[in-house]
């Protein structure tokens, strides 16, 4: 169902991505809504190996995830400079299926987690989970593929 990466000497393990996704702080998320691709940026958490994300409790991700629950999610990171102008990143693609999380406790505790990628205060979660808890829902992707790799331009 999934290809091969072409390119296998650039693959870099299914470790190796776990921690990119743990480390990077943002990707952008692939849908399908209304027929059309559907590329959202995104912050996300890594949490017993599914990825989570915050969104309101209405609006086209939602309308989209109802359409088709496949998804994929691409992060890249920084990036590294090489000598003169090569850039040397890695890359990671989660192919999931993706749900809408209603439990209170579990969107807190996604929020809270992701709250700390941004922040040191562990006081503003909650400062923003009692001015916007209710109207927030998570989404979350169980992977069925990730793949990943690290490229070093010439």
């Amino acid at each position: 169902m999934f290809r091969e990466m072409r390119r296998k000497k650039q693959a870099i393990d299914e470790t190796a991505c776990l921690e990119i996704l743990k480390k990077e702080k943002r990707g952008v998320l692939c849908m399908t809504a209304d027929g059309w691709p559907y590329g959202i940026p995104m912050d996300h958490v890594l949490l017993d190996g599914k990825l989570y994300f915050h969104c309101a409790k209405a609006g086209k991700k939602l309308e989209a995830l109802r359409e088709d629950d496949r998804v994929c999610y691409t992060v890249t990171g920084e990036g590294q400079r090489g000598e003169g102008w090569p850039l040397h990143f890695e890359s990671v693609l989660v192919f999931g299926r993706m749900r809408e999380i209603r439990d209170s406790e579990m969107i807190w505790q996604v929020c809270r987690d992701l709250t700390a990628k941004f922040t040191d205060e562990p006081e503003y979660a909650e400062k923003e989970w009692a001015v916007s808890g209710t109207k927030l829902s998570c989404l979350e992707i169980t992977p069925e593929h990730i793949t990943g790799k690290k490229v070093t331009e010439r």
